[in-house]
């Protein structure tokens, strides 16, 4: 997975997306809107999943590693505009 200096960063933000994402769902359940916090998850848990995925794209072939950038910028490129649901 990450490297041991990066790992605990990993799992905080992994950490941090799932008690956001449960807030937001209580939150939903007696109908307060949540803002900025689903955003908030999705960030932490993008960065987590394109961490995750380069740790083990990057001992894969050179065209693994392209395929990887590619996903990864639409993965980006989709969270920014808001039109692709990747993920």
């Amino acid at each position: 997975m990450a490297k041991s200096s990066n790992k605990g960063l990993v799992e905080l933000l992994a950490f941090a997306s799932l008690i956001i994402s449960a807030v937001c769902f209580i939150l939903g359940i007696f109908g307060i809107g949540s803002g900025m916090l689903n955003t908030i998850a999705y960030i932490c848990l993008l960065i987590v999943v394109l961490w995750v995925a380069w740790n083990y794209a990057c001992h894969l072939s050179k065209t693994w590693r392209i395929i990887y950038f590619i996903i990864a910028i639409l993965a980006i490129v989709g969270f920014v505009f808001g039109n692709f649901h990747i993920l």
